[in-house]
């Protein structure tokens, strides 16, 4: 998008749903948290591909309908922020955070997401592919806004190197956004 030069940020997050687990190959990156946040938004009805910008769906799931619904979002300011920062002092991986303005029912969800990584898929409906992933969530919480910690208890899989993480102030209701970052992983 042309407009993303021009100090505005894209944050992409991989939710793999594991309720695709029993057509032969459970997807490693999958979690019954992440279908639920699906459900959240979908109620009853899931489905794959489900892109969301900005917390709403976008319909139709096509490179076009995709795109103008970034293009769209990009244009509108956030009335809220979110700083992070990672303690460098710490043995364990410890993300302190602090948030402005963030409206009284809203969250902070946080997300390790892990660029790089592939899976052979041995059976199922991609049977004999290789899915390749550049911000599959690896690891979730959600906390109330202000300031705070948290202790990230992270897959031992996850190259640490390769990841980072994002948060973004939600409402539960409306499920509209009102601020996001990220910041790198640094080695502990």
């Amino acid at each position: 998008m042309s407009n993303l030069g021009n100090g505005l940020r894209l944050f992409a997050v991989e939710w793999h749903v594991d309720y695709w687990d029993y057509l032969g190959y459970p997807d490693p990156y999958s979690s019954e948290i992440y279908t639920q946040r699906q459900s959240d938004y979908l109620g009853p009805q899931l489905f794959t591909p489900h892109v969301l910008v900005q917390g709403q769906t976008q319909q139709p799931v096509s490179s076009s309908g995709v795109d103008a619904g970034v293009a769209a979002a990009l244009t509108v300011g956030v009335p809220s922020s979110v700083t992070m920062w990672q303690d460098t002092e710490a043995d364990d991986l410890v993300i302190h955070y602090k948030t402005l303005d963030a409206p009284a029912d809203a969250m902070l969800h946080l997300v390790m997401v892990e660029r790089g990584i592939s899976n052979d898929i041995p059976a199922g409906e991609n049977a004999g592919k290789t899915l390749h992933h550049e911000a599959a969530a690896r690891w979730y919480a959600v906390v109330p806004p202000d300031r705070g910690a948290i202790l990230v208890d992270y897959p031992a899989d996850v190259v640490l190197a390769n990841a980072r993480f994002i948060g973004f102030i939600q409402s539960p209701l409306t499920m509209a956004l009102h601020g996001a970052t990220t910041v790198e992983t640094l080695l502990p």
